[in-house]
C-alpha cells in the first residue's frame, strides 16, 4: 500500500526488511529475521499495526541515537571551552613571560649601556693621565738637556 511504502522511506534497513517480510504476508521469525514459510495472509489490519510497531521502535532508536549525539555535541563543547580557556590562559602566561624577558632585556641592556660608559670614563681619564705624564716627562727631558747644554758651554 501507499502508507507501507511511505513508512518503509523513514526506516531503518532492519525494519525495510521486517516491513518487507510483513508486506508479502509473513510475520517475524526469530530465527535471524527470515521470514517462516508460506502461510494464510494476515489480514490487513495486522499488517498496519506490525509496521506501525516497526516504524514506532525505528524512531525511538533514532531518538535515543539523537539523543546521545546531542550529549556528545554537549562534552565536545564543553571540552571545547575547557580548552580555550586553557589557551587563554597560556597565551596571558606567554605575555607576562615575554614581556618580563623584555624588561629584563632592557635592565640588561642598559647596564651594558652604563657599564661601557663607565669604562670609556676610565680609559679617557687614563689617556689624559697618560698624556699628562707624557708631557712632564718631556719638560723634565727639555729641562735636563739644557741643564746639559749649559753645563758643556761653561
Amino acid at each position: 500500500s501507499a502508507a507501507a511504502a511511505a513508512a518503509a522511506g523513514a526506516v531503518s534497513p532492519a525494519g525495510r526488511r521486517e516491513m518487507g517480510a510483513l508486506a508479502a504476508g509473513g510475520s517475524m521469525s526469530p530465527s535471524f529475521g527470515a521470514p517462516p514459510p508460506p502461510a494464510a495472509a494476515p489480514p490487513a489490519d495486522a499488517v498496519m499495526v506490525q509496521l506501525l510497531s516497526v516504524v514506532r521502535r525505528d524512531k525511538e532508536m533514532l531518538a535515543k541515537k539523537l539523543e546521545l549525539a546531542q550529549l556528545e555535541v554537549r562534552r565536545l563543547s564543553q571540552q571545547n571551552d575547557a580548552l580555550e580557556r586553557h589557551r587563554e590562559l597560556t597565551q596571558s602566561r606567554l605575555s607576562s613571560a615575554l614581556s618580563a624577558l623584555a624588561k629584563h632585556e632592557a635592565a640588561a641592556s642598559a647596564e651594558r649601556a652604563a657599564d661601557t660608559g663607565r669604562e670609556l670614563a676610565l680609559l679617557r681619564d687614563s689617556n689624559a693621565m697618560m698624556a699628562s705624564r707624557e708631557g712632564a716627562m718631556q719638560q723634565a727631558l727639555k729641562a735636563a738637556k739644557a741643564e746639559a747644554d749649559a753645563a758643556r758651554a761653561e
